[in-house]
């Protein structure tokens, strides 16, 4: 009788989950909506998690060096003193870079922007000499897409972009206090955590618990590596090409920066663009400076600085970085591109485990 009302249960729970199903297909505009609308709402606390998560090791690094000082009120206190002198570090980084860098950034922007119709004409009379070229229409294929992303209409969607992160200061101030709160209370949050888990799985499905922890490693480490190679190579991007008197050198380090997030095509179009401009500004002997000095660092990235930070925290082979990008890029756009390797990583590390072992690792349980 029992094992008949159990199956009972079990068909009632198949059927609403079925229903529930239908009905999110069915109405998927009004829950994307209702989704949106939740996303909106709980974005300070998102993005203070996201703070949290990111800031979670060095303010942890910074606990344990405070923590030794031999000083009682500063031992006892070492978590919030150490999170206190984080945010400092960081708010100084950032009083720095506006006070330094993105005067610069704008004038940069100031300047291409005002020379734009002086280097068209110069790619327009090359073209326009060069029989090979000039039968595709370039000329008509640039004015097409530049009056495409640079009318009235997209203008003042830039401009409403603009204004909307100036009208989410407020948001963003409030998700910096939400992450102080994060690191501070951490150690209370991950206990609560386990009790809930621990209340309703009552120690089974122990491996999502471990896949969870090492995904969450996983990403931590990429993303970490992946940005400090980008702060890396972007500063001495713009160092190197403000030697040679490249023109924009600030914007072309952060366009660099930016570029060497993305795994193969963004160091491509990055690169395409430094040496288009500096054939424009500078001439070919200009470009060529520029182009060994690329390569150079591409080079000592690639072979040195990249397999360090960022390749090691991954383990996976080129071709599905490629693909990750390709196919990510193409689901979720930028941001896939950027998320699709980890992502990837992480699928193909369950599945190794698999593979391995026929079934989901759980051996670190005990040690994580």
């Amino acid at each position: 009788m029992k094992k008949v009302e159990s199956n009972w249960i079990k068909f009632i729970f198949a059927g609403t989950a079925l229903i529930l199903i239908y009905k999110l297909i069915n109405n998927f505009h009004d829950v994307s909506s209702l989704f949106n609308m939740i996303i909106s709402v709980l974005f300070p606390c998102i993005l203070g998690a996201v703070i949290a998560f990111f800031l979670y090791r060095p303010a942890y690094k910074l606990e344990q060096l405070v923590s030794r000082v031999n000083v009682r009120f500063i031992n006892k206190n070492a978590r919030p003193i150490a999170t206190l002198f984080l945010y400092l570090i960081i708010f100084l980084l950032i009083g720095f870079g506006i006070r330094y860098l993105i005067p610069k950034l704008y004038r940069n922007i100031e300047e291409l922007i005002n020379n734009a119709p002086r280097y068209f004409a110069v790619v327009d009379e090359y073209i326009s000499h060069n029989k090979y070229l000039s039968n595709f229409n370039s000329v008509d294929i640039v004015n097409s897409k530049i009056s495409e992303y640079f009318n009235m209409a997209q203008i003042n969607k830039y401009i409403s972009v603009i204004s909307g992160i100036a009208n989410s200061f407020i948001s963003v101030f409030v998700s910096v206090v939400i992450s102080i709160y994060i690191i501070l209370d951490r150690i209370s949050i991950m206990n609560y955590m386990k009790r809930v888990r621990q209340a309703i799985f009552r120690g089974r499905f122990e491996f999502v618990t471990v896949y969870i922890k090492r995904i969450i490693t996983l990403f931590y480490s990429y993303f970490a590596g992946l940005a400090a190679d980008a702060i890396v190579v972007g500063v001495i991007t713009s160092i190197g090409l403000s030697v040679m008197k490249v023109p924009y050198s600030v914007l072309l380090g952060l366009l660099t920066a930016i570029g060497n997030m993305v795994p193969f095509f963004g160091p491509i179009l990055s690169t395409i663009v430094v040496v288009l401009i500096s054939l424009i500004a500078g001439g070919l002997w200009k470009v060529m400076s520029v182009l060994i000095f690329l390569a150079v660092l591409y080079a000592i990235d690639g072979y040195f600085i990249q397999p360090k930070v960022v390749s090691s925290s991954t383990g996976i082979r080129p071709l599905l970085v490629l693909v990750s990008v390709i196919v990510f890029g193409d689901l979720f756009g930028f941001v896939g591109m950027i998320i699709g390797v980890p992502l990837s990583a992480a699928c193909k590390m369950i599945i190794d485990d698999y593979l391995d072992n026929g079934k989901a690792d759980c051996s670190s349980i005990r040690k994580t």
